[in-house]
């Protein structure tokens, strides 16, 4: 999946991973390959993400997220 952060200041991250978990407004919830539409807000924490067995995170207050035909966005402002 193609992963993909932006902010005002530009493209932050842009890679290939594996799946991501989100926290959600909601609650948390993780991507994997081929996960359904979705467009959602994100509130203050870590996005997890999973590449090949390694983990990284990205801290955000707020944000959006939008997942389609295996690629996420993420919008920080």
């Amino acid at each position: 999946m193609t992963f993909k952060v932006i902010t005002p200041q530009g493209v932050l991250y842009d890679k290939q991973i594996d799946s991501a978990t989100f926290p959600g407004t909601l609650g948390d919830f993780t991507v994997l390959r081929n996960h359904a539409p979705l467009l959602t807000t994100l509130r203050k924490g870590a996005i997890r993400i999973v590449t090949g067995g390694q983990t990284e995170t990205i801290e955000v207050e707020t944000g959006i997220a939008e997942i389609k035909q295996n690629n996420i966005r993420v919008i920080l402002g």
